[in-house]
């Protein structure tokens, strides 16, 4: 299991890859946890590792591929290791079989995403001009 800081740190990491800009992080709530994006009545929370939209996103947005396999999720994004999240470990999850694969599906592609964006901020560091 993660600490919060690192899952902070990584939510944080996949957001800006991706574009996203938020005003607050909650995590460890039971009422939801994730990044706080928008304002007023548009406020949510952002979480790929919870919202099948959010994640599709996330997939979309860093070409990150997708495999849904017998037994196991697996996602790889560009020069990244195959990242698997396998159905088992998410059995219990409210909604039965089909939700365990989601629930897998999500946590593959945001593993992956974690390594794409970790990747390009690395290279923007690196470059210290803001241009990947």
């Amino acid at each position: 299991m993660k600490s919060l800081e690192v899952m902070k740190r990584q939510l944080l990491t996949v957001a800006d890859a991706v574009g996203i800009s938020c005003v607050g992080v909650v995590l460890g709530s039971m009422l939801g946890w994730g990044l706080v994006v928008g304002t007023g009545s548009e406020r949510r929370y952002w979480n790929p590792l919870t919202n099948d939209a959010d994640s599709r996103k996330v997939q979309v947005a860093l070409g990150i591929d997708l495999f849904i396999k017998h037994d196991r999720a697996e996602a790889v994004g560009p020069g990244t290791a195959v990242c698997t999240a396998r159905y088992e470990e998410y059995q219990g999850v409210d909604g039965g079989p089909a939700a365990e694969k989601e629930a897998a599906a999500r946590n593959a592609v945001f593993e992956a995403a974690v390594l794409v964006a970790s990747a390009r901020a690395e290279r923007l560091a690196a470059a210290g001009d803001g241009v990947a």
